[in-house]
C-alpha cells in the first residue's frame, strides 16, 4: 500500500512539473537599431547653440512601421496621442494613458486622494512647465513637439508587450530646426498584444514598479540588465 502511494505521489509530482514547465512563460527579447532620421535645419546660426548648448541643429522624425509591424505602428499611434495631450495640458486624456502600476504606486505619495486627484498632482508642475515654455515659444513661431526618435527594445512575456523607447523635444520655425539632445526614456506596456498601450517614464522607481506584476527575469529583460 505504502509503495502503490509512493508510485502515485511520485508521478503526480511529475505530472505537475512537467504541467509546470509547459506553462511558464517564454520571455522574448528583441532589440531595434540604434538609427533614428533628422530631418537637416534650414538654417545653423552657430550663436544658438552657444546660448543652448542643450540643443541640436535637425527635426526627429519619428520611425515609420510597415502593416507587418503592427504592434510598433499601435505604439506609435498612441504615443503621439499621449503626448500631444500632455503638451496640451490635457489630464484627463493623459491619465487614460498612464501606466495604472505607476499610479498605484505614486498613491502611497498622496494620501487620501482619488486616482484622478493624484495623477493631477503628480502632473502638474510638469504640465506648468510644459504650458509656460509653449507660451513663449510660440510667441517666438517656434512649434514644440515630443516625438520619438526611435524604439531601445521589445520584451513578449505570454499576451504582454512591453517596449522600452526614446523620447525628445523638437523646437522648430520657420527659419531653423533643432531638437534636445539629451533624450529621455519611457516605457510602453500593452496587455494584450501590443492593440492598447499605456505609459511612464523610466527612472530609479521603474523596477520596483514592474515587480508589481512582473517576475525578477522579465523586469531583468525590460531594464537590459545583463549578468
Amino acid at each position: 500500500m505504502r509503495r502503490t502511494y509512493f508510485y502515485v505521489t511520485a508521478i503526480c509530482f511529475i505530472v505537475c512539473l512537467l504541467f509546470s514547465c509547459a506553462n511558464k512563460e517564454k520571455v522574448l527579447v528583441k532589440n531595434y537599431s540604434d538609427d533614428f532620421k533628422i530631418i537637416d535645419s534650414p538654417n545653423k546660426p552657430l550663436q544658438l547653440l552657444e546660448q543652448q548648448p542643450y540643443l541640436s541643429f535637425g527635426k526627429i522624425e519619428q520611425p515609420f512601421f510597415p502593416d507587418s509591424m503592427k504592434v510598433e505602428q499601435n505604439l506609435i499611434s498612441q504615443i503621439t496621442a499621449y503626448n500631444s495631450a500632455m503638451l496640451h495640458g490635457d489630464i484627463k486624456t493623459c491619465m487614460g494613458y498612464f501606466y495604472p502600476d505607476a499610479l498605484n504606486y505614486c498613491k502611497k505619495y498622496y494620501a487620501g486622494l482619488s486616482d484622478i486627484e493624484v495623477f493631477e498632482e503628480m502632473m502638474k508642475d510638469m504640465s506648468d512647465q510644459l504650458q509656460e515654455m509653449i507660451t513663449v515659444c510660440e510667441a517666438r513661431g517656434i512649434e514644440v513637439s515630443i516625438v520619438v526618435p526611435n524604439l531601445v527594445r521589445k520584451v513578449q512575456y505570454g499576451n504582454d508587450v512591453i517596449i522600452v523607447y526614446n523620447t525628445t523635444t523638437n523646437f522648430c520655425s520657420e527659419y531653423v530646426y533643432t531638437y534636445n539632445k539629451e533624450m529621455g526614456h519611457d516605457i510602453g506596456v500593452s496587455k494584450n498584444g501590443g492593440v492598447n498601450w499605456s505609459f511612464f517614464t523610466e527612472n530609479e522607481d521603474t523596477p520596483t514598479i514592474l515587480k508589481m506584476h512582473y517576475p525578477q527575469e522579465v523586469v531583468n529583460k525590460i531594464m537590459g540588465y545583463s549578468f
